[in-house]
């Protein structure tokens, strides 16, 4: 008797290892079962633990029986992204002296896979500019994409501070009895020509 054996579909995310693979067999006759074989037909994949994300076949060999002459169909394994988390880190400036250049960080690599292996990198961009007064700016991620992760962009603050101005009393001098000269100061820390 023929025998169909089919192996079902299954999926998995970019590095973990490949699922167990399932048989499904159609033609079993009285009370046969996979029991009555003598032995078990076996899945096989050329895909791995971190192959890249895709559709790959998953076929079926061997198995041996007296009674039933097996008939395969293949399945797909869907591999999927996996989640890669990049943030901002927060970075702080002072009034007047410009914009920093904003690190990323990362949460969620597979194996050995680092910054290079990113097909594209996101951006951090700020509406902050070089002139803008103190306080709090956010610094949000675009772009970026990859074959084998699912970005997910998490945003930054910018913080700039108010510059520190430096006031120093001028050194003066009188001659005894005599009235107070006019005290001056020197400031030192202006920016932006202010």
């Amino acid at each position: 008797a023929t025998l169909e054996v089919e192996v079902e579909d299954s999926e998995k995310v970019y590095g973990e290892p490949n699922p167990l693979f399932v048989l499904s067999y159609s033609g079993f006759v009285l009370d046969d079962n996979e029991e009555s074989l003598d032995e078990l037909p076996v899945a096989q994949t050329h895909a791995h633990e971190f192959s890249s994300a895709g559709t790959y076949p998953v076929w079926a060999e061997g198995g041996e029986s007296q009674n039933y002459q097996f008939e395969f169909e293949d399945g797909v394994l869907t591999i999927l992204k996996a989640q890669l988390d990049i943030s901002v880190l927060d970075a702080v400036t002072y009034y007047g002296h410009g914009i920093p250049e904003f690190e990323l960080s990362a949460a969620g690599w597979v194996g050995s896979d680092q910054w290079d292996d990113l097909d594209a990198l996101p951006q951090p961009a700020t509406e902050a500019e070089y002139t803008s007064l103190p306080g709090e700016y956010p610094v949000l991620l675009s772009g970026g994409h990859d074959s084998n992760y699912e970005l997910v962009l998490h945003p930054g603050m910018l913080t700039i501070e108010k510059a520190p101005l430096i006031v120093r009393a001028d050194d003066k001098e009188r001659m005894y009895l005599q009235p107070n000269p006019e005290f001056t100061l020197t400031y030192e820390g202006f920016v932006l020509g202010e």
